[in-house]
């Protein structure tokens, strides 16, 4: 077919096209920024084998709640007072003529419930030894044995410097793991050991049992954020028998109920002074003294990718290695719009005759589809504004006509989270007055900038709040067509919504308020 355009409406397209040329040189120059993918790995081999593994679970789909919680613990340095700790976990033996002994003080009241009182490991001694850990004990049963021993159960921060020692170890032994303290298939049987059954196992001061054997009360952090008291757990579970290496680590402890109790779980003591002989025996404690200092506790600074993922929101199809540099010499970068596509901007493609000739729609656009957005008149009064309520083949088009594309979903979540895998654009935590989020009731839309603190290590702004963005990842989730849009806005609670990795399908057609994009160019 021979087409021919008269000379008029050449010369008036190579003009348009000349001055969009000129745009997109002035906006790449102005309002990008050049941004390196992908949460950095870990350098130091023993911070690396903490990612690999953490990756390993999640990729199996068994990065469960439980290690989302251990494994959330930021590196940070607390000054501690000296203090001494039981060598072993209390014993059985030392657990029942505790139990006695009480049973024989005065105003002891044998018709009430004495819940605390009763083990769940009383009476059969696991393994038949009565020198293995006494566990099945709540936090109450507990707390009453080590007040009446002279001391207290750790807090956290404690648990972690006594394991860590002043080396700051990943495991009370080293940084290296090592499975040999788990040598049974029975989890029974990894749970009652005699106390040291391990040598290697130990601290440098001779704590022993302390990632394993059985898990450990603690009394929780020193400065809870929470008012809502909930003790700690220490060490690895012997029930799991996967990803090990994670669940021993010395900064992962949980939280839970203090009326737990557990054939896995058991406690020791720690003390102010060097501790007095026991009430119900004629001979001193073990213990060891854990001396003050300054303790450098939680993950290593460098290993990124447990902290990444314990803070990720809960949504689906989020593939793991996509985020993650895999070569720590050769980083891929993406230059990115600064800024959230304005309303001048937009209203300059929307006047492009090459546009309204459909020279820039996706070629499996339908037919009916329109560039015009919600409330166009209104919206190009001000025309500063981040401009919304497109539809997504229409930012599909404004892409392709400024000289880019859309992001994938997982180079936008890139760009957020940066190679410090942070939770939010900004940082680790949230703050509700750090992005333009519906936290606020008077919450608005508002220019790109505005925002006190939503903006990336790299430069980029508004990732966390004012409008969601459309990605040109195609979502899987159900049978209907579908496109990721990433990020908060001004109409959502931003405690999950304005965190790096949250987005949520929606089809392509949709249009909204609270709906923008940006532009990549490769």
């Amino acid at each position: 077919m021979n087409w021919r355009v008269p000379l008029g409406i050449l010369i008036v397209l190579g003009v348009v096209g000349l001055t969009t040329t000129l745009l997109n040189i002035n906006r790449t120059d102005a309002e990008t920024r050049t941004v390196q993918l992908g949460v950095q790995h870990a350098t130091s081999p023993s911070a690396r084998q903490i990612d690999l593994a953490t990756v390993t679970a999640y990729e199996r789909n068994q990065f469960s709640k439980e290690l989302r919680q251990r494994l959330n613990k930021p590196r940070r340095s607390i000054d501690l007072s000296a203090f001494f700790a039981d060598t072993c976990e209390v014993s059985q033996l030392q657990w029942e003529q505790f139990v006695e002994w009480s049973s024989r003080q005065p105003g002891f009241d044998d018709t009430v419930e004495n819940d605390w009182l009763q083990s769940t490991s009383s009476g059969h001694r696991i393994a038949g030894r009565l020198t293995s850990p006494a566990s099945g004990i709540n936090f109450k049963g507990a707390s009453a044995y080590c007040t009446a021993a002279g001391g207290r159960l750790p807090f956290a921060e404690e648990f972690e410097a006594m394991a860590s020692s002043d080396s700051s170890n990943l495991y009370p032994w080293g940084d290296e793991f090592n499975s040999e303290a788990w040598p049974f298939n029975s989890a029974e049987r990894n749970s009652s050991q005699a106390c040291g059954s391990h040598e290697f196992a130990s601290t440098s001061n001779g704590i022993h049992d302390l990632a394993n054997n059985v898990m450990e009360w603690g009394q929780g952090p020193m400065y809870a954020e929470s008012l809502e008291f909930r003790p700690s757990i220490h060490g690895a579970p012997a029930a799991r028998r996967s990803h090990r290496a994670l669940y021993a680590l010395n900064a992962a402890w949980l939280q839970a109920e203090p009326t737990l109790k557990s054939h896995h779980l058991g406690f020791r003591c720690v003390y102010g002074k060097h501790p007095l002989v026991l009430p119900w025996r004629r001979r001193l404690q073990d213990v060891a003294q854990v001396p003050a200092g300054e303790y450098e506790i939680g993950l290593p600074e460098e290993s990124r990718i447990p902290l990444f993922l314990a803070n990720m929101p809960q949504v689906r199809g989020v593939k793991l290695r996509d985020l993650i540099q895999t070569d720590t010499s050769d980083h891929e970068e993406l230059t990115v719009d600064r800024c959230e596509v304005s309303r001048s901007e937009y209203a300059k493609f929307l006047s492009d005759p090459f546009v309204k000739l459909g020279m820039f729609s996706n070629e499996n656009q339908p037919a009916e589809i329109d560039f015009t957005p919600l409330d166009w008149i209104e919206q190009i009064e001000d025309d500063a504004l981040p401009v919304y309520g497109v539809n997504w083949w229409a930012a599909d088009a404004y892409a392709r006509w400024s000289g880019g594309r859309l992001p994938t979903v997982e180079e936008w979540r890139q760009v957020a989270a940066g190679s410090d895998g942070f939770t939010y654009p900004w940082g680790m935590r949230y703050d509700s007055e750090a992005a333009q989020t519906g936290d606020d009731a008077s919450s608005r839309l508002r220019s790109c900038g505005s925002s006190r603190d939503d903006t990336t290590a790299a430069g980029v702004v508004d990732l966390g709040g004012n409008l969601s963005e459309w990605t040109r990842s195609l979502s899987a989730q159900d049978s209907r067509l579908a496109m990721w849009v990433q990020g908060g806005n001004w109409l959502l609670p931003g405690t999950d919504t304005a965190k790096s990795l949250f987005g949520r399908a929606v089809p392509l057609t949709h249009r909204s308020n609270s709906i923008g994009f940006r532009v990549v160019y490769d």
